[in-house]
């Protein structure tokens, strides 16, 4: 009897907790106040699930009452919102996150203060998706993405194709390299000291004097030479000015050149002379007579 007592004890007290259970989350949902439906259709809901708080501006005032899948590929959310209170027309509805553990609320956010509001029933269009916590969140997902695409196409050509080897390879070269410029470098600046010391022990060696003498031989030349050019001169303007004087007809050189009666006798007598001659050579006896005794 007293194990049957027991059971029954427990029985009731295990069908106690569970109607106070229910009887928690139908008043959490307002099942004493029912108050009116209203709807969104969101292109994403993820979290979103039955007795998810909906807020007008900050306040609860409502829970959702069903999470509907539309085959057309939107999700048909719809909320109880209580008696005593109104959504102004011109509010946008939002999934927002609510905690840490991934659930989801419903945001109402008016454009502005209005005085009429939705009727039961109505659809409240949705706002802008990827702002607030939300948006961040998917933006960081978007980058998480990014930047393992971009480290996943990193560890393909750097480390798969052996990038970083090459770059090694190139690295320790390069080194190599550049010690050898440097022991270039350093044989090229020894090599010009030294040249440097025996062009200044050259320079040292030379007589100052030689060179003062050789500086006064170029001077007297160039001396020299002056005087030369200033005669050379003087005799081309001479012999301008003679050139002048018989092409103006002055003087008997110039009567001579300019004259051409002058010129025409002279080669009259010239003819003359020229048929003397050879008058000579055919006649010599004309001309020339020998006697003896």
């Amino acid at each position: 009897m007293r194990r049957r007592d027991e059971v029954l004890v427990g029985l009731f007290t295990t069908v106690a907790i569970v109607v106070l259970a229910l009887a928690s989350i139908w008043l959490v949902r307002g099942g004493l106040s029912r108050g009116y439906l209203l709807h969104s259709r969101f292109t994403w809901g993820a979290g979103v699930k039955q007795g998810a708080p909906v807020w007008l501006v900050g306040v609860t005032i409502g829970s959702v009452d069903n999470v509907e899948l539309d085959p057309a590929g939107t999700l048909l959310v719809s909320y109880r919102i209580q008696s005593q209170y109104r959504v102004p027309l011109g509010t946008k509805a939002a999934i927002v996150p609510n905690g840490f553990f991934g659930d989801q609320a419903i945001a109402l956010t008016p454009e502005a203060p209005n005085s009429r509001s939705f009727s039961p029933g109505d659809t409240i269009p949705i706002a802008v998706q990827g702002t607030g916590l939300q948006g961040l969140m998917q933006r960081a997902d978007t980058l998480t993405a990014a930047i393992g695409a971009m480290l996943g196409a990193l560890r393909v050509q750097m480390v798969d194709s052996g990038g970083f080897a090459e770059i090694r390879r190139t690295s320790i070269a390069l080194n190599r390299l550049l010690n050898t410029a440097h022991q270039v470098a350093d044989v090229q600046s020894r090599e010009l000291q030294a040249t440097l010391v025996v062009l200044r022990s050259r320079v040292a060696a030379v007589d100052s004097a030689r060179v003062d003498s050789a500086v006064r031989s170029l001077q007297a030349s160039a001396a020299h030479f002056e005087t030369f050019t200033t005669e050379l001169n003087a005799a081309t303007a001479r012999f301008n000015a003679l050139l002048t004087k018989v092409e103006s007809g002055e003087g008997s050189a110039a009567k001579l050149l300019n004259d051409p009666g002058l010129y025409n006798d002279l080669r009259a007598v010239a003819a003359r002379v020229d048929s003397l001659l050879a008058d000579l050579m055919r006649n010599p006896r004309k001309y020339l007579k020998f006697s003896v005794f």
